[in-house]
């Protein structure tokens, strides 16, 4: 577009578009683009895309070169006026992707709970009462991928005051779970807690990159005095 229609034309005052194009040429939307400065009043320079669209009499500026956000700002803009044969269509966001649910789980099994007298595993205190807790690991995975290696895992026993409902961690085993064996026995002790009533709960679960989990809930446990 010339410099002298630039200055001749405005959001709400277009030249003739007969002046631009022969007669054999109809126009269904005119629009005018510009690339340039746009000065604070410190004298800054920020580089600017604007343009018009003359029938909609709207304007639009992007800072820098704007590309795509200018060519879908335009055909936005003369939709209405285009054959709907010759639109591109509408970006559509895709739908996500439905991931299957892993075929490799764990599954806490066998748990027993024991008082006994003693330090906690890897405790340098001196013996007093504990808590004993075992139970059976199971690793439920797909045999169609014998390449793969064995999953690590985690076993972590919890407290929880049924009274205040607080949650402390007492005990944790990490191990490897074999996939031909697929059963792995998990033995903790731990120092009893402060006098009070308690319910423990075991998690487990398989570590990345593998996935997969479980929770068994245990016995109440009464510390008295």
């Amino acid at each position: 577009m010339s410099e002298k229609r630039r200055r001749q034309t405005s959001p709400d005052k277009r030249s003739d578009s007969g002046k631009l194009w022969d007669s054999s040429f109809v126009e269904l939307a005119d629009f005018h683009v510009s690339f340039g400065y746009e000065l604070s009043q410190s004298g800054e320079k920020q580089l600017q895309t604007r343009t018009i669209h003359y029938e909609g009499e709207k304007e639009r500026k992007w800072d820098g070169v704007a590309v795509g956000e200018l060519a879908d700002w335009i055909i936005e803009q003369a939709r209405p006026a285009l054959p709907d044969s010759s639109l591109p269509l509408k970006a559509v966001d895709p739908e996500p992707e439905v991931v299957p649910a892993s075929l490799n789980t764990i599954e806490i099994s066998d748990l027993e709970v024991s008082e006994s007298v003693g330090a906690a595993y890897g405790s340098s205190r001196h013996a007093g009462k504990s808590i004993d807790a075992k139970c059976a690991v199971r690793f439920n995975g797909s045999d169609q991928e014998p390449s793969k290696a064995d999953p690590p895992f985690v076993v972590d026993f919890f407290l929880v005051d049924k009274n205040t409902g607080d949650s402390q961690l007492v005990a944790s085993q990490s191990g490897i779970l074999n996939r031909q064996e697929r059963k792995c026995l998990v033995r903790q002790r731990f120092s009893a807690p402060a006098t009070g009533r308690y319910r423990l709960y075991v998690t487990a679960r398989i570590l990345p990159p593998g996935n997969g989990s479980d929770q068994l809930t245990g016995p109440s446990i009464n510390v008295e005095i």
